[in-house]
């Protein structure tokens, strides 16, 4: 959804609908809800984590994958997730997203 939100025109969400047809989708449950709850009571005021950033790290937890983002200094205080720091920043990139090949939406 993040990565939806940010097109500006049809063109652009063209593209990004490619691109995520590349992806396997997996999909927020109970338990990323609870977590992502969890997170934001622990860190909203003291690290001023959004909800966006507490429901993709808790995504990235549940299914224990890594995440692969371009803001690692919004995650790097979670416990329980393995960053890696992305190489490539455009566009289309999303503030975080987790890799190989799941992408949560």
């Amino acid at each position: 959804m993040e990565l939806y939100r940010g097109m500006r025109n049809k063109s652009e969400l063209t593209q990004m609908k490619k691109k995520l047809n590349s992806y396997n989708v997996i999909h927020y449950n109970e338990d990323v809800s609870e977590l992502a709850i969890k997170l934001v009571l622990d860190y909203r005021l003291s690290r001023d984590l959004t909800i966006p950033d507490a429901i993709i790290a808790a995504m990235s937890d549940v299914y224990q994958l890594p995440l692969v983002t371009y803001n690692v200094k919004d995650a790097k205080f979670i416990p329980h997730i393995t960053l890696h720091p992305s190489r490539e920043h455009t566009r289309f990139a999303a503030p975080m997203a987790v890799w190989p090949p799941f992408f949560p939406i």
